[in-house]
């Protein structure tokens, strides 16, 4: 099964729901922070990035990600993780007023995200990740954001919880392209806001990185 199962699902829904338990999500951090190292620099550098046009196998050492000791397959699923969450500050920062156009803009860039990961258009489904990207933008319900970040996640596996490394890296890149469709704006002063808000955003979580998590169904009964 996925990462999420439909317990999960059915928690996040529950609006007196208690976290219980804690995880340690340093490594995710770490991912994170390279993805917005890497699209601060792609703001800065007038050419195309080098992780746009990377073969996918190549986009974890392009972006200065490393593989965990423990498992390779936490690095697939940091670096979905971590494009989700960057993801999400950025169109949760865009006023309501500004949304509409935002995603007509974002929509007619599919055109051309399908022709810059042509090699990649067989292994997701681009507009159906919009179509979840969109629940977070304003007025955005935390709940269905949530759930929405949820399902984008579970992409990246198969029936049987394996995570697939292929897909997960092409979804960290359209993750990134969308972020950079953001950030391309024509007011630099904007831009130099939205690159300060994430890293804003990542410091006070890297100042905590012990979070909470939700408990299994199956682990409250056994209580």
């Amino acid at each position: 099964m996925p990462l999420f199962n439909d317990d999960d699902y059915n928690e996040a829904l529950e609006a007196d729901c208690t976290p219980e338990g804690m995880v340690d999500v340093s490594y995710n951090l770490t991912v994170e922070r390279q993805l917005i190292y890497a699209l601060s620099q792609s703001i800065d550098e007038p050419l195309l990035p080098a992780w746009i046009d990377c073969p996918l196998e190549e986009l974890p050492s392009v972006l200065g990600v490393n593989s965990p000791v423990e498992d390779d397959d936490d690095m697939y699923s940091a670096l979905v993780i971590g494009g989700v969450s960057v993801a999400m500050i950025l169109l949760d920062s865009i006023h309501e007023d500004y949304v509409p156009g935002l995603l007509s803009h974002l929509a007619c860039l599919h055109d051309q995200i399908d022709a810059a990961q042509e090699d990649e258009k067989g292994i997701i489904e681009h507009r159906y990740l919009l179509s979840h990207l969109v629940e977070f933008c304003k007025p955005a319900d935390p709940v269905r954001s949530m759930l929405a970040m949820m399902r984008i996640v579970d992409t990246i596996f198969d029936d049987d919880g394996e995570v697939l490394p292929e897909r997960a890296l092409a979804t960290t890149k359209y993750l990134m392209c969308i972020a950079v469709a953001v950030l391309s704006g024509d007011d630099e002063d904007c831009i130099v806001d939205l690159i300060a808000l994430l890293e804003t955003s990542h410091a006070e979580r890297a100042a905590e990185p012990i979070v909470p998590y939700y408990a299994e169904v199956d682990d409250q009964e056994q209580e």
